[in-house]
């Protein structure tokens, strides 16, 4: 929106410092529900379901395809209410989620074609909830948030959300190691799907996020989005995290069956090796924070993603079945989770802070999420493909194993290397929050 537009509620420093608590403790939960519904517990379960690597690509990438719209529905959901109506969609997400809990009778009933397709629309309707809430929710975290605070604010939503998602890796791990048969993973998915309702019912006493007092109507709302794009600092931005989305994208869909299938590890060691990701982000997340107030986004960024680029790397160098194999998957995962927690709070910051003026956050948010997302939903399903294309593909070269892993991560590593390049280019001095409380 414009300049002159205002909230009709804006919540006051001392509201938002108190309002913090409770955005804290509904990302924990959040993050709960993240690793016992999605990630790699999600992956295994359509892999035990017997979907092939393709499908399961398309399928992880789904839930960002409807992200385009956000372009349309962003001046709705400010003039309805940017918080009422993240906690209407995302309540919906968890409900949504919780019908995968019966993909197994599906498959009973009907066999594998109709079982892709039921899955495929749970999915497509995950991900349309997940859009309308995602679309709300950057515009009211800009504004509950002090800028002051905001990185050591994410440093401490994540760190108390590696801690439960260490808890919930470390129990499911234990069901899905400790049983056979695709019940273990309905189990897991409904405790998940009840922690994320938690979640939502913590939010309620966040300030912020009130129906905007003047309407903007559709022309404008375009106008005001051509204006984001042609901002050549935003644009620059935009493409970095894009490259970067592409490099990332498959890894949480792909990098589990990798270990599982080149790697020689179990389902339940795959599960648990998500603790030593946690834990790399629980010791690094609120030096990343604290850094990124104190020096500025950018270097912090510039160092997590030098961090990024080893873990392709380090993925095609681990020992395959072998007594160390687990070991060496570990230390990569704690990498990976110190790496990428760096990048998170870094990027997010920048994006908050520098690349978005609060008063155009609807418009520029839009252009953001919509860009962002529909990059994300081409990565697993490009990476899909890729596998795909290499199935049979591998051998030995300079005593290094190749399989149809291999393009997969080495199209990781160059993109990473393209997205580096890209944000070196990129620049916070303007809009800093010099005088934001």
């Amino acid at each position: 929106m414009s300049e002159g537009d205002v909230l009709s509620q804006s919540p006051s420093h001392a509201e938002k410092l108190r309002g913090l608590r409770w955005a804290v403790a509904s990302e924990t939960f959040g993050s709960a529900y993240g690793v016992l519904v999605l990630g790699s517990i999600l992956v295994l379960f359509l892999d035990e379901l017997g979907l092939r690597k393709e499908q399961i690509g398309l399928l992880n990438g789904l839930i960002f395809l409807p992200g385009p719209i956000a372009l349309f529905i962003a001046p709705y959901l400010a003039r309805f209410g940017s918080k009422r109506s993240l906690i209407i969609f995302y309540g919906a997400r968890k409900i949504v989620a919780a019908l995968l809990i019966l993909t197994p009778g599906v498959f009973a009933a009907w066999g594998a074609s109709v079982v892709f397709a039921y899955v495929f629309a749970v999915m497509m309707l995950y991900g349309l909830c997940r859009v309308i809430a995602e679309t709300a929710f950057y515009p009211w975290i800009q504004e509950f948030v002090p800028d002051r605070v905001r990185g050591q604010y994410m440093a401490v939503c994540n760190i108390a959300g590696t801690l439960a998602g260490i808890l919930a890796v470390a129990w499911s791990s234990y069901m899905l190691g400790s049983g056979m048969g695709i019940g273990r993973f309905q189990v897991v998915i409904a405790v998940g799907c009840a922690l994320g309702l938690v979640g939502i019912v913590l939010k309620f006493p966040i300030p912020g996020g009130a129906p905007l007092a003047k309407r903007t109507d559709q022309r404008t709302h375009f106008s005001q989005m051509r204006q984001a794009v042609r901002d050549r600092g935003f644009r620059r931005f935009l493409f970095g995290l894009g490259v970067l989305a592409l490099a990332t994208g498959g890894w949480a869909a792909f990098v589990p069956l990798y270990l599982k299938e080149a790697i020689g590890l179990d389902a339940g060691a795959v599960v648990g090796l998500h603790n030593w990701t946690l834990i790399g982000m629980l010791v690094s997340s609120y030096a990343w924070g604290y850094s990124a107030d104190r020096k500025g986004s950018k270097p912090v960024l510039m160092a997590a993603l030098l961090l990024v680029v080893l873990l392709p790397l380090g993925w095609m160098a681990l020992p395959r079945h072998a007594a160390d194999s687990a070991l060496y998957a570990g230390v990569m995962a704690l990498l990976s989770g110190v790496g990428m927690m760096g990048y998170s709070i870094s990027n997010e910051r920048l994006l908050f802070v520098s690349a978005v003026p609060p008063e155009k956050k609807t418009e520029y948010m839009a252009v953001f999420y919509t860009f962002t997302q529909i990059l994300m939903a081409l990565s697993p399903f490009l990476a899909g493909r890729v596998l795909a294309a290499a199935t049979g593909w591998g051998g030995r070269a300079y005593g290094f194993k190749f399989d149809q892993y291999t393009p997969f991560f080495v199209g990781s590593l160059f993109l990473v290397l393209v997205g580096i390049w890209i944000f070196s280019g990129v620049s916070e001095r303007d809009r800093l929050p010099g005088d934001t409380p």
